[in-house]
């Protein structure tokens, strides 16, 4: 008898809704990504990506985060920001950074880091910034279920869009970007015009119960989080997921169709 292969180890990664004050209300920042891409190629996601090896380093020195979870999920959180959207999610002496500092050092610092020619600790420590953790929030912890080959622990954070700075994607990764109310994305998403995986989904859920960024800050800080590794089964019509009833989510369980 052949013995039963041992899960994947799921490898940490960090993934941040971005929200700004629009004139119809809340809107949130998503990219969608190239389809040669293997994580969500070809949907709208936020932007988010690996725990690398500089969010863990000692270059950060005794820079305090809240205690859930690990510093290097908020720092990854931060960094992944920069990389997709151009954002700066970065304080200066205290103080959220301008407009134009941002617009100066995506310029200049955007690029060399996605070629990873420049870690993220360097750019800020050459900046005199730290990152702007307090504008930020856990939103939810997800863990891909045992059976995938290709699993993830990923922490959603929740930001203001810093004031000023325009959000773009990078043109590698993502090829795309907008900003969306998200009961309109989540209407795109049921009328099949919008790729919405399951996780993206029903956090766009949570997150449409509420209208501005201070509202949907205040909601996120007061939420327990649980974490939520689906159960998937097989059905006749593609996969079902199961996810803890406690987890606070409007749903569950839901069916990826094959």
């Amino acid at each position: 008898m052949s013995a039963i292969p041992s899960p994947a180890a799921p490898r940490a990664s960090a993934t941040v809704m971005i929200v700004r004050d629009g004139p119809q209300g809340l809107e949130i920042f998503m990219v969608a990504r190239d389809r040669q891409v293997d994580m969500a190629s070809g949907a709208v996601v936020f932007p988010g990506g690996k725990v690398d090896a500089d969010d863990d380093a000692a270059a950060w020195g005794a820079l305090a985060a809240p205690k859930a979870p690990d510093r290097a999920y908020w720092i990854a959180a931060v960094r992944e920001t920069f990389e997709e959207s151009g954002l700066l999610l970065a304080d200066r002496a205290g103080k959220p950074l301008s407009a134009d500092d941002g617009a100066r050092i995506a310029a200049a610092q955007r690029t060399p880091l996605l070629d990873s020619a420049v870690p993220f600790s360097a750019i800020l420590a050459a900046e005199n910034l730290l990152p702007a953790f307090k504008r930020m929030a856990p939103f939810a912890h997800w863990v891909t279920p045992v059976t995938q080959p290709k699993r993830f622990e990923t922490h959603f954070f929740l930001a203001a869009a810093p004031e000023g700075q325009h959000a773009v994607h990078d043109g590698r990764e993502a090829v795309k970007s907008f900003w969306m109310r998200p009961s309109d994305l989540l209407a795109e998403g049921a009328a099949g015009t919008q790729v919405l995986v399951p996780p993206t989904r029903l956090n766009l859920e949570l997150l449409s119960e509420t209208t501005t960024v201070a509202a949907a800050l205040a909601a996120a800080r007061a939420r327990r989080i649980v974490t939520v590794m689906p159960v998937a089964t097989k059905v006749p019509e593609g996969m079902r997921l199961t996810i803890p009833a406690d987890a606070g989510y409007k749903t569950t369980e839901l069916v990826i169709k094959r």
